[in-house]
């Protein structure tokens, strides 16, 4: 039988937590207690991992499961990743980026404190005579 960890530690505060259903290895007991500590840098670095999924879903490789040409270029990635987490940290309120041949990026902290990740693309067309 393999072993099971039943105690997490947050990653953030480093608060031990016992979890309701033991993990399969340390790091997942350890995500777990993070997911549900309730210390401020806890909350903060959530929040930095759900928009950084937002990110990846919106603009990742999986965005064409939406409809969107994904982007490849890491660096246009990371530097969305970082506006993420500028944000969370308060340091920008809202941010928008026009990404060229990508549209329009969106990311903002909402009045319930949660990130809001959008991506839009606009088609327009102008005939003239």
């Amino acid at each position: 039988m393999e072993k099971q960890f039943e105690i997490g530690y947050c990653r953030a505060c480093g608060q031990q937590q016992i979890l309701v259903l033991a993990a399969a290895t340390q790091d997942a007991a350890d995500d777990e207690a993070t997911e549900n500590c309730d210390c401020e840098e806890g909350m903060k670095l959530r929040q930095i991992v759900k928009g950084c999924r937002r990110i990846d879903e919106l603009f990742g490789p999986d965005s064409e499961n939406l409809g969107f040409v994904p982007i490849h270029e890491a660096e246009t990635l990371e530097l969305l990743h970082t506006v993420v987490k500028l944000t969370a940290d308060k340091r920008l309120l809202n941010t928008n980026l026009d990404i060229n041949r990508y549209g329009k990026a969106k990311i903002g902290m909402n009045s319930k404190g949660k990130i809001n990740v959008k991506r839009s693309v606009v088609n327009a067309y102008q005939l003239e005579e």
